[in-house]
């Protein structure tokens, strides 16, 4: 007879499960022993990638939703916490969502990340200790996160940017997993309902092929130019052209090819820079900092489009100077 063996009964709505020697016991109870003995917890977690834009008034509405779920439940004990982190590397800590409510929206210092936490406890149906649950969710926004990355230089710049992808996080330390999962897709279904940004379907094209503009650039660059220099080969070199000529019309040549792609190349670049840089709004809305930094967000994604268009006009008018030289030396010839 074999012991210790725990076999799950999936068939049984109730989740009642075989133990030992096959003594059917309810599932929330198997959690319970086992959270008692380990005195460990389970998590679930949920990555936030969208682009939201977040007020005060979608995380009343959050904690609101919060607060109903409790009363599914025997919850025994609950609390709520709330920090704010501010790019100036300060934090405002509150001990309870009433508390965060007089938040200062007087602030200037942008809102870079706003933590809420609740701890509570629940007494299942079926058992007499109340279980322990957490729940953590981080709201993170790109807007601060790119004033606050303009304010570094070199690698620390670059992993803020790369930080800034990700909007939010969303983490439940749990004993019963129904529970959680109930809380998790109430969040969830609350987060659908914020006001999102989109990335235009161009630019996004554009970003997911940023990589090659440089060599792109470069390689129509010298499409046209050594097809210009092919074009009037015949009036470049006749049968009269003496060696010192030859030579002279092929370092010409060569130098205007290979100045041309570095250039074009250099223009691919800026291109590449100026498309990656364009990033859809999204942020927290809590204070006046937050409405300062979005004015500047947004121009910062004008000034991307505007360094996109002008590397653009700038190839189109290099590949133009490159063939009107190629038919002065023609004409010179």
């Amino acid at each position: 007879m074999t012991k210790g063996i725990i076999e799950r009964n999936e068939s049984d709505e109730n989740q009642v499960v075989n133990i030992g020697d096959n003594l059917p016991v309810s599932m929330k109870i198997v959690q319970s022993i086992y959270n008692e003995i380990t005195g460990k917890t389970e998590r679930l977690s949920q990555t936030l990638r969208n682009n939201h834009d977040i007020t005060f008034n979608d995380l009343k509405q959050l904690n609101i939703k919060i607060r109903q779920l409790y009363e599914q439940y025997n919850v025994v004990s609950k609390n709520c916490a709330v920090t704010v982190f501010h790019v100036n590397d300060c934090k405002e800590q509150f001990s309870s969502f009433e508390r965060f409510e007089i938040y200062d929206s007087s602030n200037t210092s942008p809102c870079e990340n706003v933590r809420l936490e609740y701890n509570f406890l629940i007494v299942l149906p079926g058992t007499q200790k109340a279980q322990p649950y957490k729940l953590t969710l981080d709201l993170h926004s790109r807007i601060a996160l790119r004033k606050k990355a303009s304010r570094e230089h070199g690698m620390t710049r670059r992993i803020l940017r790369i930080f800034a992808t990700k909007t939010g996080n969303i983490e439940i330390d749990y004993v019963d997993y129904t529970v959680a999962r109930n809380f998790m897709v109430a969040i969830d279904q609350w987060y659908k309902a914020v006001k999102h940004n989109k990335t235009a379907p161009f630019i996004e094209f554009l970003q997911d092929k940023s990589e090659q503009f440089s060599s792109i650039f470069k390689i129509f660059t010298l499409i046209i130019v050594i097809a210009v220099i092919f074009i009037n080969r015949e009036i470049l070199i006749n049968a009269s052209s003496s060696n010192d000529v030859l030579f002279s019309l092929s370092l010409i040549s060569f130098g205007v090819v290979y100045i041309s792609g570095l250039v074009a190349a250099k223009l691919g670049s800026v291109f590449e820079n100026a498309v990656d840089s364009h990033q859809a709004i999204s942020g927290l809305h809590l204070n006046r900092g937050d409405e300062l930094a979005l004015e500047e967000f947004k121009e910062a994604n004008a000034q991307s489009i505007r360094s996109a268009l002008v590397s653009v006009v700038l190839i189109v008018t290099l590949n133009l100077f490159s063939a009107y030289m190629a038919s002065l030396l023609s004409i010179g010839s």
